[in-house]
């Protein structure tokens, strides 16, 4: 007879997710010396994710994920880099961070252990406070990419939950 495996991974799904980010960052100023910063950034992050896979009979698993995260909008968790220079002060914020990656894993059952990796962008926002006149704000969209692995648990026919971990890493 044929034999149907524990729990399928194969289709689409949708989810949430939340955890801790923390990054740094260097950024230099010019006005009109130079002034730069080493900044170390984190705290809690939430957002969503989509994504499809392929479960094949041997157990090996391909998918492709996007997802989309927001920091946690306290003003400390979402500054990347804070610069004063001798006319103006200048922030870095993070307004959301997200990913298109592919995923390669084997499924055990209900277990799921994967890699994954792919492109990354981050949402960047840019305010210029001078001394003198009236603020100024620029948004950026920062490109880059990621590489990560983790574990995913499924404890119910539609139901999961995993651990992650997601390097990122964009341009200067």
């Amino acid at each position: 007879p044929y034999l149907r495996p524990a729990f399928d991974w194969s289709g689409f799904y949708i989810g949430g997710h939340t955890g801790y980010g923390r990054g740094s960052s260097t950024a230099v100023l010019s006005d009109p010396l130079a002034v730069s910063t080493n900044s170390v950034f984190s705290g809690v992050i939430g957002g969503v994710q989509g994504g499809y896979n392929v479960q094949m009979p041997s157990g090996l698993l391909l998918g492709v994920e996007a997802d989309l995260t927001f920091p946690n909008y306290f003003s400390s968790n979402s500054i990347v880099s804070t610069l004063a220079g001798a006319s103006s002060e200048v922030a870095e914020k993070w307004d959301y961070v997200g990913t298109v990656r592919g995923r390669i894993g084997y499924a055990s059952g209900h277990w799921l252990l994967y890699a994954t990796g792919g492109f990354a962008y981050a949402g960047e926002r840019f305010t210029n406070t001078p001394d003198v006149g009236t603020d100024q704000k620029q948004i950026n969209v920062r490109p880059g990419w990621a590489a990560g692995a983790g574990v995913e648990y499924a404890f119910a026919p539609h139901w999961s939950v995993r651990l992650e971990y997601l390097y990122s890493q964009y341009d200067r």
